[in-house]
């Protein structure tokens, strides 16, 4: 998405991350790029935020615990990272006042009952949060995008079908009746700077997948 922010007039792109790692990462591809900035942090740290959104006028809010299994393993830091890092950044915007903020989803989130898991119920708890501050909001605009399954994306279960394919061994799946819908992460990352760019706050873009 970085990639994609850095074809438009933006003047910077400020990335936020808990992980050095993957600001390392991040670092190794934009690093000779003067427009990117790279800042350690967690998103709920409000004074970390508040710091990284001075002066800012759009807002992406991308980090969550992801993983279905990993979420319900792990309900108290799911909640703590998916709800309470997303509150925090909603709250800095109503103090720094950004233009837009917004905020990924998932298309689990109206998936079967909300309450059926706890990745689930966080996601539509973030929805209803959005589309709450947008009505409240002075200022600032925020809406929510929902897309599918990353193709490539890491923790899932692409990484174990590429390990069964490079061992000869057959790609396994739960059920051959289940559906799963992936985009390409280039494709996703196109649509989510483009609902940026067009959302007048309180939408919901649902991205395609197949």
């Amino acid at each position: 998405m970085t990639e994609r922010l850095l074809h438009t007039n933006c003047h910077a792109v400020r990335l936020l991350d808990n992980s050095e790692r993957a600001l390392y990462n991040a670092k190794r591809m934009f690093g000779n790029v003067r427009r990117v900035r790279f800042l350690l942090g967690d998103a709920r740290n409000s004074d970390r935020v508040s710091m990284a959104m001075q002066n800012v006028d759009l807002v992406v809010v991308a980090q969550a615990v992801k993983s279905v299994d990993r979420a319900a393993e792990n309900p108290i830091e799911t909640v703590d990272v998916n709800l309470n890092g997303t509150f925090t950044v909603v709250k800095e915007c109503f103090h720094e006042n950004p233009s837009r903020c917004l905020i990924l989803s998932s298309d689990k989130a109206l998936i079967g009952s909300p309450g059926a898991d706890v990745y689930h119920a966080t996601k539509h708890i973030v929805e209803k949060v959005t589309l709450w501050a947008d009505k409240v909001s002075d200022g600032t605009r925020f809406s929510c995008v929902r897309p599918p399954n990353f193709v490539p994306s890491d923790m899932s279960v692409f990484d174990s079908w590429f390990e069964s394919y490079k061992a000869g061994k057959p790609l396994l799946i739960t059920d051959e009746r289940m559906e799963r819908y992936f985009i390409p992460i280039e494709t996703a990352a196109t649509l989510t700077v483009k609902a940026l760019q067009i959302m007048q706050g309180g939408e919901i873009f649902v991205l395609p997948g197949r």
